[in-house]
């Protein structure tokens, strides 16, 4: 069931979140992002695109 209001109930909420927990699909899309989450190295990108902007002064648009 899908809430298709802009003002769900908190019934209609209830029931959604649910089935978001029940389907194995949406879990299996969870663990994914989970482990690319995990796995992504935040402090280190960051910290070689302020390099690059320093350096370019210049926004950095695409990597």
């Amino acid at each position: 069931m899908w809430v298709r209001t802009n003002t769900p109930t908190p019934t209609q909420i209830g029931k959604a979140v649910q089935q978001v927990l029940a389907e194995t699909k949406f879990t299996a899309r969870a663990k994914y992002f989970q482990t690319e989450i995990n796995n992504y190295d935040a402090p280190t990108r960051s910290a070689n695109l302020l390099e690059k902007l320093a350096i370019s002064k210049r926004p950095i648009l695409r990597t």
